[in-house]
C-alpha cells in the first residue's frame, strides 16, 4: 500500500516538473496534491525520491504484430488505448497492412502496448477454444469485445468519479497528447467509438459478453487463466 503511494506521488511530481510541462494549471494541480498526500502520510521528500526518468515524456511505440489486423484487435487496441489514457493509431504500412500505435506519456504508452499485445495472444486462444466453427468464432469476438468497450468506459468514469482532483490533470494530458501528435504526425488516432457488426450468431455473442467479465484491463499478469 506504501509503496502504490509512493508511485502515485512520484508521477504527480513529475507531471508537476515546470521544464517539462508546459501547462502551469496542471503543474499547479500536481504539486498540490503531492504536497498535501506527503503531508496525510507523514512523507519526505527524501522517501519519495524522484525519478527522473521522463517517464511524462510523450513517446510513440508499435505493436509487435502487423499486416491484416482484424476488427476485434482494432477495437482492443481502443479498449486499451482508453484504460490506459493513451491514443490508438492504425499505422499503414506500404502494401503489407497496418500496425497498431500507442501514442502517450512515455510509461503510459509502454504498458498499453505490453497490456494489448498480451490480450491479443490471449484472447485468439480464447477464441479457439470457446468455438471452432469460424463464424460463430466471429460472433463470439463481437460480444467479447463489445462488453470490454463497455467495461473500459466504466472503468474510466468511475476512475474519474473518484479521483476528483486529478481531473484537470487528465485533461491536460489529453491536451498535450493532442499537441503533440498534431506537431508529430499527420495520422489521426483511431475513432474513439465502438462500432457493432450486428452479424452474429447470439448464443456465441453471449458466450463473448460473458467472458469478458473475466478479463483484467489493467495488469496482464492477473489475467484469468481459467
Amino acid at each position: 500500500m506504501r509503496s502504490k503511494l509512493i508511485e502515485r506521488i512520484r508521477k504527480l511530481l513529475a507531471v508537476g516538473n515546470k521544464e517539462k510541462n508546459p501547462y502551469e494549471e496542471e503543474v499547479n494541480t500536481a504539486l498540490a496534491l503531492a504536497k498535501k498526500l506527503m503531508a496525510e502520510h507523514n512523507l519526505t521528500l527524501s522517501e519519495v525520491e524522484v525519478k527522473q526518468s521522463g517517464d511524462d515524456d510523450i513517446d510513440k511505440v508499435f505493436s509487435k504484430e502487423y499486416g491484416k489486423i482484424r476488427f476485434w484487435q482494432k477495437t482492443l487496441a481502443l479498449v486499451v488505448a482508453k484504460i490506459f489514457q493513451v491514443k490508438s493509431i492504425q499505422y499503414p504500412l506500404y502494401k503489407r497492412g497496418i500496425m497498431i500505435l500507442f501514442v502517450g506519456y512515455r510509461e503510459d504508452s509502454k504498458i498499453a502496448k505490453e497490456v494489448y499485445e498480451y490480450l491479443v495472444d490471449y484472447i485468439k486462444l480464447l477464441g479457439k477454444k470457446a468455438e471452432s466453427d469460424r463464424k460463430r468464432r466471429t460472433s463470439y469476438y463481437e460480444g467479447l469485445m463489445e462488453r470490454l468497450w463497455e467495461r473500459a468506459n466504466e472503468e474510466v468514469l468511475l476512475d474519474r468519479m473518484n479521483t476528483v482532483k486529478c481531473r484537470t490533470i487528465v485533461v491536460a494530458k489529453e491536451h498535450r497528447i493532442k499537441d503533440w501528435l498534431t506537431e508529430n504526425m499527420k495520422l489521426k488516432p483511431a475513432n474513439n467509438k465502438y462500432i457493432s457488426r450486428k452479424d452474429f450468431y447470439r448464443d456465441s455473442y453471449e458466450k463473448g459478453r460473458k467472458d469478458a467479465n473475466n478479463i483484467d484491463l489493467r495488469n496482464r499478469n492477473k489475467i484469468n487463466r481459467s
